[in-house]
């Protein structure tokens, strides 16, 4: 009897037992530390992950500083470009050129109708976010910051009084300046 006593507690089952019962005892030191490394509760593993997530966010934060910070010199090139567009498309529908393009300076646009010599100018100052669009024969003075608002670039009118102004979009801006530019 004492022979199969003995058996059933070497054999596989005694043996589980006997290690569930004193898990971690008497291993070795690598064998515990491998066995935490992989445990899914390992502290130091979900810190690590953490401190991914924190940097990753914090990449992500500045990348999106930076770029509101450069939305506004960005909006200004993209109305820029559009009023060259938009000056090439009349001098293609009038099918001559009527309006000339005449700054290659990238805070500055100047354009010219040719019947007269009139200019439409413009001007961008980075440090103020600000532009400024005249035309003293057509009557334009058109001042605004352009601002971030719900992540986006907005132009608001600081040439008028205390009443408020809503946010001017850039294609709508670009048509007005061109209609009293020609009108005017």
């Amino acid at each position: 009897m004492n022979s199969t006593r003995v058996e059933k507690l070497e054999g596989p089952t005694g043996t589980g037992v006997l290690e569930s019962l004193f898990r971690g005892r008497g291993r070795s030191a690598e064998e515990s530390v491998s066995d935490h490394k992989n445990s899914s509760m390992d502290p130091m593993k979900a810190l690590a992950a953490e401190y991914r997530q924190k940097l990753r966010e914090e990449a992500e934060r500045k990348a999106e500083e930076e770029r509101l910070r450069t939305l506004p010199l960005q909006e200004w090139s993209e109305f820029r470009q559009l009023m060259r567009v938009k000056m090439a498309a009349f001098n293609t529908h009038m099918q001559e050129v009527t309006l000339t393009w005449d700054s290659d300076e990238p805070k500055q646009i100047v354009i010219t109708r040719k019947s007269d010599e009139r200019a439409l100018t413009g001007t961008f100052d980075p440090s103020a976010s600000s532009m400024h669009v005249e035309c003293a024969a057509a009557q334009i003075d058109f001042r605004c910051v352009i601002a971030v608002e719900s992540q986006v670039a907005v132009y608001l009118r600081t040439d008028e009084g205390p009443t408020y102004m809503a946010p001017v979009t850039r294609d709508g801006l670009t048509n007005s300046l061109f209609r009293d530019f020609l009108f005017n």
